[in-house]
C-alpha cells in the first residue's frame, strides 16, 4: 500500500509561484536581450524545462 498525500490549495499555489519565479529569471533576460543566439535561447529554455520538470516531479509524484 502506497501513502500519497493530497496536494491543498496553498501548495499547488506555492509550487506555481515558484515555477513561474524560476521561468521570469531563465527566460526573461533571453525576451530581454535582442542580440541572444539561438543556442543561449536554447539553453535556457531547456533549464526553465528541467528545473521545472524536477520540481513538478518531486511535489506531486514521489
Amino acid at each position: 500500500m502506497i501513502f500519497r498525500s493530497k496536494a491543498d490549495n496553498f501548495f499547488v499555489a506555492i509550487i506555481s509561484i515558484t515555477i513561474l519565479n524560476i521561468g521570469a529569471v531563465t527566460l526573461l533576460p533571453v525576451f530581454i536581450d535582442k542580440n541572444a543566439s539561438a543556442a543561449v535561447i536554447t539553453i535556457m529554455f531547456a533549464l526553465f524545462i528541467v528545473s521545472a520538470g524536477i520540481i513538478v516531479w518531486t511535489a506531486f509524484f514521489i
